[in-house]
């Protein structure tokens, strides 16, 4: 079968009406907000000419998937090397832009990659916002662990074998303005009030430490599945339905 342009795009928007990212179920934030949601409402928040920046595992996978960018706002992802620790990056864009505000998001692993480039944002006083999604280590390792080993894991957590500081004492040691968000009704006014800030300053956003990433690689019947044929599974029906062959 060939498909044209047009084609393609109608049938990529169905795809991607069928099967968004923003849940009803995301917003249960029993076991710590998801990243999701999290994303959800920051694209309610984003300004118009709004530059966010990302880096590895699964900040890198939501934010590409989830991001909802108008014209003037600006996605900018280390996407060929998925380097963890976003600020020198961000920063790098912050100087670019003329010191404009510039939004950075990464993980509490990454986070301890670099700290010390916090010192830069401090003394050259630039509107950053560095929103730190906490889930307890390196999800993306503890997915793949889940996923084809069994569970079995190690170095993704305090629990086998790492260790990782306090993120406002570290925000403190800095002199950098510090605040969190653990609870999904204080998203929207919290991460308004970031924005709003013209200032650097550190969120932290306490993050659900077993959510998956969907779509993702799993195990299928004692195999690895193919990249057309991802977790959450597809009916047999509904995967032959969906199928451009």
């Amino acid at each position: 079968m060939s498909i044209n342009k047009e084609q393609w795009i109608k049938k990529t928007l169905h795809w991607k009406n069928k099967w968004t990212q923003f849940l009803p179920e995301y917003d249960d934030d029993s076991n710590g907000i998801n990243i999701y949601k999290f994303i959800e409402i920051l694209n309610k928040n984003l300004k118009e000419d709004s530059v966010v920046c990302g880096d590895a595992g699964s900040i890198g996978y939501t934010l590409s998937q989830s991001l909802q960018l108008k014209e003037n706002q600006r996605f900018i992802l280390d996407s060929g090397q998925m380097g963890m620790g976003a600020w020198p990056l961000g920063i790098g864009v912050c100087l670019a832009r003329d010191k404009k505000q510039t939004i950075i998001c990464t993980g509490d692993g990454s986070f301890n990659f670099c700290p010390q480039a916090l010192g830069t944002i401090k003394e050259l006083k630039l509107p950053i916002i560095l929103f730190i999604w906490n889930n307890n280590g390196y999800l993306s390792i503890r997915n793949t662990c889940d996923a084809f080993y069994n569970g079995r894991k190690f170095g993704t957590d305090s629990s086998n074998g790492l260790f990782f500081p306090s993120i406002l004492r570290i925000a403190k040691a800095y002199e950098i303005h510090y605040t969190h968000i653990d609870k999904i009704i204080d998203l929207h006014d919290r991460i308004k009030a970031c924005i709003d800030i013209n200032e650097p300053i550190i969120c932290e956003i306490k993050c659900d430490p077993d959510q998956k990433i969907i779509p993702g690689t799993a195990m299928k019947n004692g195999k690895s599945c193919a990249l057309d044929d991802m977790y959450p599974f597809l009916s047999k029906e509904e995967y032959e339905q969906e199928t451009i062959r």
